[in-house]
């Protein structure tokens, strides 16, 4: 029988977010719509596009405050 490892969030669902292009510099922000098991994230950009398994190391809180969900 196999197991399971379910990674920890330092973000969760409605948290304001920048994301890094792969091997790109700019950032765009969102918000993260899902936390999935594997540790990555699903992101709903603010011009509606959306990005799925999005990598921990590609994403930061928006700003001083972007971890705080309002």
């Amino acid at each position: 029988v196999g197991s399971m490892t379910i990674e920890r969030h330092e973000f969760s669902v409605g948290t304001k977010v920048k994301c890094r292009q792969p091997g790109g510099q700019f950032r765009f922000e969102g918000h993260v719509s899902a936390c999935n098991l594997d540790g990555t994230y699903d992101v709903k950009y603010i011009d509606g596009d959306t990005e799925s398994k999005v990598d921990s190391s590609r994403v930061e809180a928006a700003s001083l405050y972007g971890s705080l969900r309002l």
